[in-house]
């Protein structure tokens, strides 16, 4: 199963993203 370089890199934008909401949201 190969993984696209552009999906992670979307995902960990979007894990960051979820980060920064949720440290905002405190």
């Amino acid at each position: 199963e190969t993984v696209d370089k552009e999906t992670i890199i979307q995902d960990t934008k979007l894990s960051q993203l979820i980060e920064h909401i949720r440290a905002v949201g405190h």
